[in-house]
């Protein structure tokens, strides 16, 4: 009787896993993808629930029911986004607004839960990094505004106060009725204003003051109240500031020591965490220690990472980074390095640790809005989109246009290096258009699929020693795509 010289296997990723790039791609699990980009994974599916939208605020009575933000003035173009937490006592509602800096240093309001167009604070203006920080004082809510070469303003929502005693500010927080700040020049010290009055900046035992650190942590530069207590970051570390009550009470403990540069404006506390990013990469803060974080995102990270932002919202970190693909390029990016500082967005699970990413947004600064019946993430861009304020959705496009999906195993072996091998079919269900590609050996072959909600076969019959499966789709909305299966012979 004649015997099969080869044996007949089944391969399946079982389920869509996220992205590591832990392991060499021929060693890697096939429910892991070496990159993938505008793909989320959900429930051990492929989807697409990231996009931009352009951005809308909800009611006071409902946070579905939305309207849109109004156009700047024709001429105005975002820089940073800030919120003004404040309520009517009058007719017993709230009355938050949205303040826009925009690129020629001018500041511009409008109501959030309601519709508004933008109007100008006259006498509000900020250069360079600028900070803000809200606080109720003598009966009003006040806005307070301060960048690092400018000055310290008061802005109830009907006039403007400049503070001339105030150092200039590039990071504030409130603590215990204090204003606590990293201020512009000032290399190690923290400045706080007297307690419960933020324009008394006269220092003195019983006014405000700062606190000086030693020189090893670097210069500082972020100041987040967590906790209870204000952690004050420094170029190559992180100290616990307690301070409740009189200045002769504060004090100050060193938690975490790096060799490895933070990055101000990456660090964000969300949930029960403080994120941050590094030279090293992500990294969390719980109060008490410090750990890694999404470590298969280092890999994408840039050398120069002065231009990532970050924010964050429901349980997830917002990465904005110009990411590094390698040879995993498209025409349909060829424009990042030309108008780009960041090319992606990398939504990160603080508990989990697993990210997906939203590749060609342009993302320059964003802002979480949070409050009463409002939760989004709102940005400005670079490029093209430079004049818009955008918001984050699952719509799966940027502003108009869809954003190209893309997802890959590793370039693999399949665990038998010295043999040959023969790919029979694939097997997959997409509800939507897709293109599952296969690489063996260096060659590439394309296979349109339709959507359907019913499993489908792709025959193959292909020699090879080394196969790498993908699915890429220009589909908008992606309700699920199962994890493909191949068919293989082994001789």
């Amino acid at each position: 009787m004649r015997r099969n010289s080869y044996s007949r296997k089944r391969i399946s990723a079982g389920k869509f896993m996220g992205i590591s790039t832990a392991l060499n791609e021929n060693l890697l699990n096939t429910n892991y993808s070496p990159v993938s980009y505008n793909f989320t994974f959900d429930k051990g599916a492929l989807r697409s629930e990231m996009g931009i939208e352009e951005a809308s605020t909800s009611t006071l009575t409902s946070g579905t029911l939305r309207h849109p933000l109004p156009a700047l003035p024709d001429d105005k173009k975002p820089s940073s986004l800030h919120l003004f937490r404040k309520y009517d006592s009058v007719n017993g509602k709230r009355a938050d607004k949205l303040l826009v800096r925009t690129t020629d240093n001018d500041f511009y309001e409008t109501a959030i839960f309601e519709t508004d167009t933008f109007h100008q604070v006259v006498n509000l203006a900020a250069y360079g990094k600028d900070c803000s920080a809200c606080y109720r004082y003598e009966g009003k809510d006040l806005f307070l505004l301060s960048s690092e070469r400018g000055f310290f303003y008061t802005y109830d929502g009907e006039s403007v106060t400049k503070i001339d005693e105030a150092p200039n500010m590039t990071s504030m927080c409130v603590h215990a009725e204090r204003i606590f700040a990293t201020v512009s020049g000032e290399q190690n010290k923290v400045w706080f204003s007297k307690e419960f009055n933020p324009v008394n900046w006269k220092v003195s035992g019983t006014d405000a003051g700062f606190i000086e650190f030693d020189d090893d942590g670097g210069k500082v530069i972020k100041v987040v109240r967590f906790l209870n207590y204000v952690f004050v970051f420094r170029d190559f570390g992180i100290e616990r500031l307690s301070a409740y009550g009189a200045q002769t009470d504060f004090s100050v403990s060193k938690i975490y020591a790096s060799s490895s540069r933070i990055y101000p404006d990456t660090i964000v506390s969300t949930g029960d965490r403080i994120i941050f990013l590094t030279d090293e990469g992500l990294k969390y803060l719980d109060g008490y220690n410090v750990g890694n974080m999404c470590e298969n995102l280092t890999d994408f990270l840039p050398a120069d990472k002065r231009n990532c932002v970050g924010a964050g919202l429901n349980d997830k970190y917002y990465l904005a980074a110009y990411l590094n693909f390698g040879n995993y390029n498209s025409d349909r990016f060829l424009d990042e390095s030309l108008v780009c500082k960041n090319n992606a967005i990398a939504a990160c699970d603080v508990r989990g640790g697993g990210f997906s990413i939203m590749r060609g947004a342009d993302v320059s600064s964003m802002l979480s809005l949070k409050v009463h019946t409002e939760a989004s993430l709102l940005m400005t861009f670079t490029g093209a989109n430079s004049g818009k304020i955008g918001r984050l959705v699952k719509s799966g496009k940027y502003f108009e246009s869809v954003l190209p999906k893309f997802w890959t195993t590793g370039y693999s072996d399949l665990g038998y290096p010295d043999r040959e091998k023969s790919l029979r079919e694939i097997s997959l269900v997409s509800t939507c258009d897709v293109t599952v590609g296969v690489v063996l050996d260096g060659k590439t072959y394309e296979y349109a699929v339709s959507g359907n909600s019913l499993p489908q076969k792709i025959v193959v019959n292909r020699p090879f020693r080394r196969l790498r499966l993908f699915v890429r789709s220009e589909a908008f909305s992606i309700t699920a795509i199962t994890a493909p299966s191949v068919v293989v012979d082994i001789m």
